[in-house]
């Protein structure tokens, strides 16, 4: 469902902005080459700040969220590594997967929060074990 947070998120993104939360507020920093006119951003981010509740609470966003945190310290190959040498890890993954699936459709969102944080801090200590094994 498109709503007019959801649209400034987008357009954000795609003049090159990278939308955080940190510490419970809303960052957004910019990541393009040439940053777009003040005219054009100001709003959208308006609209973002009018909307931070929605936002910080919705499923999606904190699932992003968290991807995004992986993804910062992700050590390629990781996975396959689990996949392949370290079954009981991977099924715990796919578990996790689950769950997390399961409370975003439910909208059960303080449930997902826990969730996540515990998926980040089993694929960090993954990360960091492959990091040291690989």
């Amino acid at each position: 469902m498109t709503t007019p947070w959801r649209d400034a998120l987008n357009k954000l993104k795609s003049l090159g902005y990278e939308i955080t939360l940190f510490e419970g507020k809303l960052r957004y920093i910019y990541r393009g080459e040439y940053k777009p006119p003040e005219k054009e951003i100001t709003p959208l981010i308006g609209i973002l700040k009018d909307n931070k509740e929605k936002i910080i609470n919705d499923p999606g966003f904190l699932i992003d969220q968290t991807i995004k945190r992986i993804n910062e310290i992700y050590v390629p190959g990781t996975l396959e590594w689990l996949k392949k040498y370290h079954h009981g890890a991977w099924e715990k993954i796919q578990d996790f997967h689950e769950e997390i699936n399961e409370l975003a459709l439910k909208g059960e969102v303080d449930k997902l929060r826990e969730a996540l944080t515990k998926y980040e801090e089993f694929i960090n200590s993954m990360v960091n074990y492959f990091g040291k094994k690989g």
